[in-house]
């Protein structure tokens, strides 16, 4: 299976990249959604998305999707950002790193800076796991 979807991705690469990239948009929306049914399903779908991609050729497109879902105006949806792009940081490369902390700084200052934000408590967590 996995030599059939390299050899998909190889062949397909920018189709691959404009369905994952709509697919994980759609499914951080989702996150944020009223309806607690659909929050549960969008998050179970959106960790196994993520875990089947981490390790291939993808999973850096992976990381972009995670990190602009982190500037949501949805406070469910850039939590759920937070905590999967934390989780995932660790397989970044490390020529990437910089370009992502440089970047994601500015948008963590925003969210920690109203102390009684639910965003600041919850990513705590997720952001001493990205330090690490």
């Amino acid at each position: 299976m996995t030599n059939v979807a390299n050899h998909f991705l190889q062949r397909n690469a920018t189709l691959v990249s404009q369905n994952l990239t709509n697919a994980l948009q759609a499914l951080l929306h989702a996150c944020g959604d009223d309806i607690p049914d659909i929050r549960l399903a969008a998050d179970e779908h959106l960790n196994t998305v993520i875990k089947t991609t981490i390790g291939s050729s993808i999973s850096e497109k992976v990381l972009i999707v995670l990190f602009k879902g982190t500037k949501l105006s949805n406070k469910l949806s850039q939590k759920e950002a937070f905590k999967n792009f934390a989780n995932v940081a660790r397989f970044m490369k490390p020529q990437k790193c910089r370009t992502f902390v440089t970047i994601l700084l500015p948008q963590l200052k925003i969210v920690f800076s109203n102390p009684s934000s639910i965003i600041m408590v919850c990513t705590a967590h997720d952001f001493f796991i990205f330090c690490n």
